[in-house]
């Protein structure tokens, strides 16, 4: 239904026409959205400034540990550790595996091992056997010189060295502990490192009781004076 002007013929300009109401709004709009965008350019700034002008690079971070909490990524540790890492804090572990009967001493000296045997059968040669003494999960097998027999019963002999075990024990070396982890009769450190020895660690091996038994034990020492 058409509406009449009730300001025809008197102020139209009070009245204004519906295609000029449309101009109107959107020409309203088109102004809020100007002044957004300039809003935005004036707001907006170089993340580079400050930083001379470079880029500013993520801080790295670590895995937290158990228990610990996550930080910021620094330098190898432990027995991996690069250069520049602190040597005198890494720990170094040898988990030893051996049959024994009897009384065997091993010799750890750097990067080696070597038995003495004292008394009954040698390391893994009980009752015919063969078996291969293990350091850190790689099988060593010890050459003997069979003398009085195939056990080298108590021989006080010497097998040949075994030139494998990682990690070395340094010539500075502290803090020497061990662990039993299946034992049945003592397992003593017998020597600790010093210069008389050549700084060698001597492991007392001695099964009081009859046959042969498996014997796991951990040497743990720390790098340093």
């Amino acid at each position: 239904m058409r509406r009449d002007n009730p300001y025809r013929g008197r102020d139209a300009c009070r009245w204004p026409s519906r295609r000029r109401r449309r101009r109107e709004r959107a020409g309203a709009a088109a102004a809020s959205l100007g002044a957004v965008l300039v809003l935005s350019a004036a707001c907006a700034f170089d993340s580079s400034a400050f930083s001379g002008g470079a880029t500013v690079e993520p801080v790295l971070e670590r895995d937290a540990g158990p228990g610990g909490d996550a930080g910021v990524a620094d330098a190898a540790s432990g027995d991996d550790a690069g250069p520049g890492a602190d040597a005198a804090n890494s720990v170094g572990t040898l988990r030893i595996e051996a049959l024994i009967d009897g009384r065997s001493l091993l010799v750890l000296r750097r990067g080696t091992a070597r038995w003495q045997h004292l008394r009954a059968a040698a390391p893994g040669r009980d009752l015919g056997r063969d078996a291969p003494t293990v350091i850190n999960g790689v099988p060593w097998l010890p050459a003997w010189p069979d003398v009085p027999d195939a056990q080298n019963t108590d021989c006080n002999c010497s097998s040949d060295a075994f030139d494998g075990v990682r990690p070395a024990i340094p010539a500075q070396v502290r803090n020497v502990e061990l662990a039993l982890i299946e034992a049945r009769s003592p397992v003593v450190v017998a020597e600790q490192p010093a210069p008389d020895n050549d700084f060698a660690v001597v492991l007392d091996f001695d099964d009081v009781q009859s046959s042969s038994a498996r014997y796991v034990v951990e040497l743990r020492f720390r790098r340093g004076p």
